[in-house]
């Protein structure tokens, strides 16, 4: 038997509150699902799904950033910690910006990469943030699934993690132009200090981009392990800059999950009917 879990919450209130609602979930959630686990007589592995964000903390040292990543890099190493103390076989997977299905464009997720290509449609992007180094890590969601479903069975080794994201991802100004060229919109041309932008999100209190400014890295993942667990069960990568294009589409044509709820999904009363293959 193995036992996946993913569950997390990006709380959108005040920011005690979502430091409250985010710790809840992110942690004492996973917290919750291992001593659950622990309790199977037959487990065979423990599987969980964090985020790339935790090459922003390494080791045990302070962990920057907003509720979100915060909460999420916190749960990983206790998760981690507890595995090795109980010696509890665990593959957690750190996935990078996920975006829509590769063929499709389907996603739920309006907030991450909905939220920047929302901006960049509305024109509500009057600069690029960072510097030349600063990137977006991509996956799309049907890769990120099927990674899911199927390196795990094949693990055996105690303890293992990978980064699955598609290295191919562009840097954050290429990536913003790319998009704003397939809307048929001006790309913005000006370049501002990423702690500009930070003090500007939380100025004007803007969760979202304070929680997406604060997972724009500027090193490259080591993805090498996950490509050959991968290539080993026959995964591919699909085309990353269609299925960012075919992502872009599917959410125009949903108007970025117009009457979504407070947790960022769509609501289901408001939701136009999925195209396949837009492009």
């Amino acid at each position: 038997m193995r036992w996946w879990s993913w569950g997390s919450r990006l709380a959108s209130t005040g920011a005690s509150d979502r430091r409250i609602q985010s710790r809840e979930v992110n942690v004492g959630g996973t917290d919750r699902m291992l001593e659950l686990a622990l309790e199977l007589p037959h487990l065979r592995r423990f599987v969980m799904l964090s985020g790339y964000g935790v090459t922003f903390a390494p080791g045990d040292g302070p962990i920057p950033g907003g509720a979100y990543q915060v909460t999420k890099i916190e749960s990983d190493r206790r998760a981690y910690k507890l595995a090795r103390r109980k010696g509890l076989p665990m593959t957690r997977i750190h996935p990078g910006s996920v975006i829509g299905d590769s063929a499709t464009g389907e996603t739920t997720m309006y907030f991450g990469f909905g939220d920047l290509v929302r901006r960049i449609v509305k024109r509500q992007m009057p600069a690029i943030p960072g510097g030349a180094r600063h990137w977006v890590p991509l996956v799309p969601v049907d890769y990120l699934a099927t990674f899911l479903a199927r390196v795990p069975l094949a693990d055996t080794e105690p303890l293992i993690e990978y980064f699955v994201v598609d290295d191919r991802s562009p840097d954050l100004a290429t990536l913003v132009r790319a998009i704003a060229s397939h809307v048929g919109v001006p790309a913005p041309k000006r370049r501002v200090p990423l702690w500009v932008a930070r003090a500007v999100a939380r100025l004007s209190r803007d969760v979202a981009l304070s929680e997406s400014l604060d997972l724009l890295p500027t090193l490259r993942l080591d993805t090498a392990p996950a490509d050959r667990a991968a290539a080993a069960l026959g995964l591919v990568k699909p085309n990353l800059d269609v299925a960012i294009q075919r992502a872009v589409d599917f959410m125009v044509h949903q108007s970025f999950g117009e009457g979504a709820r407070p947790d960022g999904l769509p609501d289901a009363r408001h939701r136009k009917p999925a195209t396949a293959g837009i492009v």
